[in-house]
């Protein structure tokens, strides 16, 4: 039975219920356009447009049912919060879109997976031999130290990459009709079932991380908003409120290694001066010693070798 309702109608909907179940989604949803675009096949996060927006196919939100929907929503505002469009962005765009999924993963849909159409198609670390409960960065590193077997692996549980052709013939047909408002026959690509839908938009090759890139003028909002209600146990709630600590060191301002080194370069040279008569006094010439000014730096080497550090982190 096809929905009556609009997909922004479905999505105002799930607002409306995080302004008194979480606030923290309600604001990282606000601070975006939504527009449907024809070039998106599911739903993602585009920091590259002006205003910066988030982007989606009608023809998906309808496929969904409303728990998957909210889920979805929220797997993309804690992108947002984790800033993982913006700052966190690398090359290639697929071990990037799939460090970000699985790690988001573990936070939304952890309490879902026996929900009709998750089961095969949701990365999880185990599914890519990573760690559980890690972050972005690792994952990214992880990923791309084999990148052969993640190729594999991705191939594994959705296929192998589409050709030129294949993505020029993906889509509805084109061209403007009267039931374009709903999405059908606007060019968006079109799914069967909620299955076939959520592994499409969990597919790391898909359309979700076209847009994304550098935004220091989204990342600077996110990270206001983060700190100011992060005192605030209240504005915190259902998807939120447990990885409070994940998303407020995700907007922790990164150190500047080069300042770092600059102000220890200060901080461990010392000078002292010693008379000496090869130099000649300048108030006084060569009947009083002059002096001689000597810097001298003294630096502590020290390694941990309690076993608490890997080989890795021991050799960078």
């Amino acid at each position: 039975m096809k929905n009556t309702k609009t997909p922004e109608e479905r999505m105002d909907k799930v607002v409306a219920n995080w302004y008194l179940e979480d606030f923290m989604m309600l604001g990282a949803w606000s601070m975006v356009e939504k527009i449907r675009d024809p070039n998106q096949k599911t739903i993602g996060i585009n920091a590259k447009s002006y205003p910066p927006s988030i982007s989606y196919n009608p023809n998906f939100i309808d496929s969904l049912n409303d728990e998957m929907l909210e889920a979805i929503m929220a797997s993309e505002c804690f992108k947002l919060l984790l800033r993982h469009p913006t700052s966190r962005f690398k090359t290639p765009k697929e071990v990037s879109g799939l460090a970000s999924q699985v790690t988001v993963d573990q936070l939304i849909m952890k309490n879902l997976v026996n929900t009709e159409g998750l089961k095969g198609v949701v990365p999880m670390p185990a599914d890519f031999n990573l760690p559980n409960d890690s972050f972005f960065e690792d994952y990214f590193r992880r990923l791309m130290e084999n990148l052969d077997q993640t190729q594999k692996n991705i191939n594994k549980m959705f296929g192998p990459p589409p050709s030129v052709g294949d993505e020029e013939s993906e889509g509805g047909g084109g061209g403007d009709s009267e039931d374009e408002q709903d999405g059908e026959g606007s060019g968006n690509k079109e799914f069967k079932d909620q299955k076939e839908a959520l592994k499409e938009y969990m597919n790391p090759r898909s359309t979700n991380t076209d847009g994304w890139g550098e935004n220091d003028m989204l990342d600077a909002e996110v990270q206001n908003f983060v700190n100011e209600n992060k005192s605030s146990s209240k504005r915190w709630g259902k998807f939120t409120g447990d990885f409070l600590t994940q998303i407020v060191a995700a907007n922790t301002p990164k150190i500047s290694f080069k300042e770092i080194v600059r102000r220890f370069n200060t901080s461990v040279q010392t000078s002292k001066q010693i008379i000496t008569r090869m130099k000649p006094n300048r108030r006084f010439g060569l009947d009083v010693p002059g002096r001689k000014r000597i810097n001298t730096t003294k630096i502590l080497f020290a390694i941990d070798v309690s076993g608490s550090m890997s080989d890795s982190d021991l050799a960078e």
